[in-house]
């Protein structure tokens, strides 16, 4: 049960690497690798653009390091997924299906 406790911190020691020194991850398969996102779901903006720590609760580590702004410019844009509506009519977000493809689509255009 301690290595469960330590491999969390590990793993956003590495994404937050990863997010701040960009370079060193190569793809971005290599942030989603750092993640591990379900295999289905849903995720909230937070949980995607990432969320500063504050006195009250800890930070949430980017899975797509961009700012709010930019990620619904983006969806406006088409170039970020368009959030979806099942789990009710005033919650937004996104399945992890559709994060996935981005992620996929992404490093497809980086290896490119």
């Amino acid at each position: 049960m301690m290595s469960n406790t330590h491999a969390l911190p590990e793993k956003q020691q590495l994404l937050a690497e990863a997010i701040q020194f960009p370079a060193r991850a190569t793809e971005w398969k290599e942030l989603h690798r750092a993640i591990h996102l379900p295999e289905a779901g849903f995720l909230r903006l937070n949980a995607i653009v990432g969320k500063a720590a504050t006195k009250t609760s800890p930070g949430i580590p980017a899975i797509i390091p961009v700012s709010k702004s930019t990620w619904w410019a983006g969806v406006r844009t088409g170039r970020f997924p368009q959030p979806t509506r099942e789990l009710g009519g005033r919650i937004t977000a996104w399945s992890i299906e559709s994060i996935r493809a981005l992620i996929e689509k992404t490093s497809a255009k980086e290896g490119s």
